[in-house]
């Protein structure tokens, strides 16, 4: 497992490292052969707090979280942005296209239901809760 990051500044680098290595060994403790890019940047042209890309490798994601966001919600959207690099690397959800992801068994025309009722987004929202709590019950940040 490999975890990078760019951008930001050290702080939120070192915060970044610390969040996704919990996250990956939370959920996907077995996993070997995985390689996270978080890029700190800002992102308010697209209006959102962070992202989460496949790319061709199955085992190699990219993750941009906004430079701008207090700690809690930086926090809190890497959280989120990991549980998303789980449901690829165990093949609950797939993009199929810009607007047709696959989850679990089904598939879904993103643009028929709106972001929130996502059933992929559904499970980071609960998920980012949990771990969240957990990260600052540990003192880890």
């Amino acid at each position: 497992m490999l975890i990078t990051t760019t951008g930001g500044k050290k702080h939120q680098r070192d915060i970044a490292m610390t969040v996704g290595s919990f996250m990956m060994q939370e959920l996907l403790p077995k996993i070997r052969k995985c390689d996270v890019k978080i890029r700190i940047k800002n992102l308010d042209k697209h209006m959102v707090d962070g992202f989460c890309y496949d790319t061709e490798d199955p085992r190699v994601f990219d993750i941009e979280i906004h430079n701008d966001l207090m700690l809690f919600d930086f926090i809190r959207t890497l959280c989120h942005e990991f549980v998303h690099v789980k449901q690829f690397v165990l093949g609950e959800m797939e993009d199929l296209s810009s607007d047709r992801t696959r989850w679990k068994k089904r598939i879904y025309n993103e643009e028929r239901i709106p972001y929130e009722k996502h059933p992929w987004e559904k499970e980071a929202f609960r998920l980012q809760e949990i771990y969240t709590r957990k990260i600052f019950e540990k003192n880890l940040v």
